[in-house]
């Protein structure tokens, strides 16, 4: 069912947990990023321009991205396009770029995220990874493994900047050959939209598991759900256009928390900010004292 290669990297990755955490810098919370693809940073060094170029006429009609935003992402300036290029033919698909708005959004820097993976971005506790981006962190590692040159691919996923902070991400990957060598560009559409209480933030999430397990599992399992069907129907659609794809994905998640969440009230947000206080207040006896 899996190949060897999974079932070996699965052993390294679990020894690593347990002995490796010593690795000087190698570690980003849960996830390991050791830093060995500056070989491939270096070989890339000056390629960014061409890469551009050779993808400009796609980037304009799948991101409605004009001919005045190109300028200034050809010469990385600030305020541009989320983007990174990784190196699929080095061990661990190694980034080797990554934008100045990339730097902004996420608050990792470039000498931070150049030669490494870039799972780093992922939220910082596995179990909860694996619930509401498992499959799609699959369908990224197959699409690194099995470089065609043009073929694309987009994902829903729900990323973490340094600070804690998560945030939707409609994650567009796609191949392309320069100087006879393969990338793949990344372009990231971050959602606007407001994140649930409970999962806003590493802390919150688990803060809200210490003191009320239960209804985070039942949110969860809401929100996973509905989180499935609106990744099939990106994949079953003929995606002309990822702009038009994240307005409608940012549509039917605000659709869904206004539904589902406890945190709207009609059209009014009004987030449960103070939850995690609740809770521990709750906990705590001693202000009962006061009316005894």
């Amino acid at each position: 069912k899996y190949e060897l290669t999974d079932i070996l990297g699965k052993i390294f990755l679990d020894w690593l947990a347990e002995v490796g955490g010593s690795i000087s810098g190698s570690w980003e919370g849960a996830h390991f990023v050791p830093k060995i693809g500056s070989g491939a940073v270096q070989e890339f060094a000056g390629r960014w321009p061409s890469l551009l170029e050779k993808v400009s006429d796609s980037l304009e009609q799948l991101f409605k991205v004009k001919g005045d935003v190109l300028g200034p992402l050809k010469n990385n300036a600030s305020d541009t396009v989320v983007c990174a290029v990784s190196d699929p033919t080095e061990v661990d698909c190694p980034l080797v770029f990554v934008s100045k708005a990339f730097e902004e959004i996420t608050g990792y820097e470039a000498d931070f995220c150049l030669a490494r993976n870039c799972r780093f971005l992922q939220p910082n506790d596995k179990k909860f990874n694996a619930l509401i981006n498992g499959e799609e962190c699959k369908r990224m590692r197959e699409f690194c493994r099995k470089p065609q040159l043009d073929e694309s691919l987009v994902n829903l996923l729900l990323n973490e900047a340094q600070c804690g902070k998560r945030f939707w991400n409609l994650f567009f990957m796609t191949h392309v050959e320069v100087e006879g060598h393969p990338y793949i560009l990344a372009v990231q559409t971050i959602l606007d939209l407001p994140m649930p209480t409970k999962i806003a933030t590493h802390y919150a999430t688990e803060s809200i598991l210490e003191f009320d397990e239960m209804s985070l599992y039942v949110f969860m399992e809401s929100l996973c759900a509905r989180l499935d069907a609106l990744r099939r129907q990106l994949r079953a659609s003929d995606l002309a256009c990822v702009a038009e794809a994240a307005e409608s994905a940012s549509k039917k998640i605000l659709q869904w928390m206004k539904a589902s969440s406890d945190e709207y009230e009609g059209d009014h947000l009004v987030p449960r900010v103070g939850l995690p206080q609740v809770l521990v207040f709750e906990k705590d006896v001693t202000w009962k004292r006061g009316f005894q």
